[in-house]
């Protein structure tokens, strides 16, 4: 990261002020710099309210155990069953499919 080394200053009217704030506040951001800096640099910021990620994070996770669980069963030597395979399959398809429908989401935004 480059050093900043240029201030800018200016003012705002108090309404102003207040619309800044407000935005802050929706982004979840309390640094002023930082956030007039964003705005300045990006001309914009995007605050994605995704509940499908939590479904896809859940997704991930669970497909993730059971992946971790046939792992340790192949070390040990045990078998493993085609019907296991099947199942890690699903999941793991079933989440892409989540991912792909996400992607596509967005896309429409950008």
């Amino acid at each position: 990261m480059s050093e900043r080394k240029v201030p800018v200053q200016f003012y705002l009217s108090e309404q102003e002020h207040e619309v800044l704030l407000e935005r802050m506040k929706l982004f979840g951001i309390m640094n002023k710099s930082a956030f007039i800096r964003k705005m300045t640099l990006s001309g914009y910021m995007l605050k994605l309210d995704l509940p499908e990620m939590k479904d896809i994070i859940r997704l991930l996770r669970y497909a993730g155990n059971n992946l971790n669980q046939l792992a340790r069963k192949a070390n040990t030597g045990a078998t493993i069953y085609e019907e296991e395979m099947k199942d890690i399959k699903s999941r793991f398809g079933g989440l892409t499919g989540e991912l792909n429908r996400l992607v596509k989401e967005l896309g429409k935004i950008c």
